[in-house]
């Protein structure tokens, strides 16, 4: 796995001032080796997980005397302290560390699991395809729509820039989308407080505004397939929300930092378990099953599996009484 840094976080580490380069240094006539010296620190590191590693550079209490006065040099800081200004080097090792340890776990699960059969579905179950080639039909013979909706979005993110700069320059600034009152994804301070991740919030908001405006505003749709496009619209819009993935959620960059990739493996590792449990496919597990014994806390009623799918079994169970109801109970 490269350990090169992502742009995006390169632009988090630049926010805050770079740490003194040491003095007094003598040249050696040597040449040097830099990625020798890299692969070095990062394996000393490695061995001394228990160290201390020094995460983030520590943030100022005091403020400057007078405030009025603005360094020009001066950059922006980051609102959360969790991610202030990361040593290059230590992010460098914990990627590595990252990539060595989950290419080992995919390697054995691999190994072990190499005859999976295929569950990718070679046709279209819910017909999709025909659905959205439905949607784009009906929305060519009103295409005035579809560029309003297009203009609409360019000048929204034109905001958004122009809004971004100006808090990045000090300003106070309204944001241009909000999020629902009740959406959870965007619960975390740093959505707010780093202009970053304010940024990537309202640019993502704005998008899926527009995705579900565009599919809503389609005429001449039946009921049932213009409820299946926006149904389908909804699910692809929320897989692709900014706090489903690592690197652009505050939250978890907090706490890669704070296990050095630790949680990051985990999840490969619980993934992995439930694709192996599946043979194939993704079957979560919401419990430890190894908590559970017949006759102490799972009753041992006799029973049949009368039907089942992907998703249920139903039990008939057998009666323990002399006289029942008619109608079974369906629990």
């Amino acid at each position: 796995m490269s350990t090169a840094l992502p742009a995006f976080f390169v632009s988090i580490m630049n926010i805050a001032e770079p740490p003194e380069k040491p003095k007094g240094r003598k040249k050696s006539g040597k040449p040097r080796d830099a990625l020798a010296e890299l692969e070095a620190a990062m394996k000393a590191k490695m061995a001394k997980p228990d160290a201390g590693p020094r995460y983030a550079k520590p943030v100022p209490k005091e403020a400057p005397e007078n405030k009025s006065e603005k360094d020009p040099q001066s950059k922006p800081s980051v609102a959360d302290p969790g991610l202030q200004w990361i040593d290059p080097g230590e992010w460098a090792s914990i990627m590595f560390r990252i990539g060595d340890r989950s290419q080992k776990l995919v390697q054995d699960f691999l190994s072990r699991n190499q005859n999976f059969p295929s569950f990718f579905p070679s046709f279209d179950p819910a017909h999709l395809s025909e659905a959205f080639a439905e949607m784009s039909n009906k929305l060519m013979n009103t295409p005035e729509k579809f560029i309003d909706a297009q203009l609409a979005l360019w000048q929204d993110y034109i905001r958004l820039w122009q809004t971004t700069f100006n808090r990045i320059a000090g300003q106070e600034v309204a944001p241009v989308i909000k999020p629902a009152a009740n959406d959870k994804r965007f619960q975390d301070a740093a959505w707010q407080d780093v202009w970053l991740f304010d940024c990537i919030k309202q640019s993502y908001l704005l998008m899926a505004r527009w995705a579900q405006g565009v599919v809503q505003k389609v005429e001449g749709l039946d009921p049932r397939i213009a409820r299946k496009i926006d149904f389908y619209t909804r699910q692809m819009v929320d897989a692709i929300a900014p706090s489903n993935f690592w690197l652009t959620n505050p939250e978890v960059l907090r706490a890669t930092i704070e296990t050095r990739g630790e949680n990051l493996v985990k999840g490969l590792e619980h993934v992995l378990a439930d694709l192996e449990r599946g043979r194939g496919q993704l079957s979560i597990n919401m419990s430890d099953n190894r908590a559970f014994r017949f006759g102490e806390n799972i009753a041992t009623t006799p029973g049949k599996v009368v039907y089942q799918n992907e998703l249920i079994q139903l039990i008939q169970y057998a009666p323990l009484t002399e006289q029942v109801h008619k109608t079974p109970l369906l629990i």
